[in-house]
């Protein structure tokens, strides 16, 4: 059952229940696709929980040939898969369409450029599957973390945080990392309330998880920038702005 056109997010409890779901948010990555979800499945062939996941290319509104890759990688690769298409751009929406339309026990999603290193895989399953924590995020801002982006990102990450830490108080350090863990229950308890369908919605998961006594584990990441960033620093920052702030003011009212 698939429900590619959602206004208001409802989370479908009735569904069938795999064990894991990993999400690849895809847009116009025509020229990446390929070689990354070729690595990323022979990463997870050497895995005994590869079997149990089911790999979800959740591709929002493409205006390339990503589709056609996805197309040609759901037939050709070992990891069972599918691409879901829908037309409404935005990475929020990715996940929470493809996180309802195939309820799992765990839901992961990353990069589809696999910025993150997948070495922590393992240990990101390992936390969830034995429940010592409820979100299990990558953060580049551990000590053990490899960071190599440029100075460009790095301002924006620090002064972004900076803002999530006098708004929130929060206990994580890194909102916007794209390597993270959610359990089942954090998904159909919180997803529904999530409003953001752009990039917020990793800072808007996380922010509600933590204020309703979800325990968040923050694993250290190898993370390297994969291409230019086209990212306009104006446009970010005031782009957040007011959803941090729409958040609290929702926060103050509960």
């Amino acid at each position: 059952m698939l429900f590619p056109k959602i206004k208001g997010f409802i989370y479908d409890s009735t569904l069938p229940l795999l064990v894991i779901n990993l999400t690849l948010p895809v847009y116009n990555e025509e020229e990446c696709l390929e070689s990354k979800v070729r690595e990323l499945a022979g990463f997870l062939e050497k895995k005994d929980y590869a079997k149990e996941l089911f790999l979800v290319f959740s591709n929002n509104g493409s205006t390339d040939y990503t589709g056609e890759v996805c197309d040609y990688l759901v037939k050709k690769i070992s990891i069972k898969s599918i691409h879901y298409f829908t037309p409404y751009k935005g990475k929020g929406r990715a996940v929470k369409q493809a996180w309802q339309n195939y309820p799992a026990e765990q839901y992961w999603f990353m990069d589809a450029d696999l910025s993150t290193s997948l070495d922590r895989l393992d240990e990101m399953h390992a936390i969830l599957q034995s429940k010592q924590a409820d979100l299990v995020i990558g953060s580049r801002r551990l000590k053990e973390s490899r960071v190599n982006r440029s100075l460009k990102r790095e301002v924006i990450s620090q002064g972004y945080n900076l803002l999530l830490d006098m708004v929130f108080r929060k206990g994580f350090s890194d909102a916007q990392c794209g390597f993270k863990g959610v359990s089942h229950e954090v998904v159909e308890s919180l997803l529904p309330l999530v409003k953001s369908n752009d990039l917020f919605f990793d800072t808007e998961l996380l922010v509600l998880a933590e204020k309703r006594g979800y325990t968040i584990k923050e694993i250290p990441v190898t993370w390297i920038e994969r291409r230019e960033s086209r990212i306009n620093i104006y446009k970010a920052t005031s782009g957040f702005m007011p959803q941090v702030f729409e958040l609290y003011l929702r926060l103050r009212k509960t």
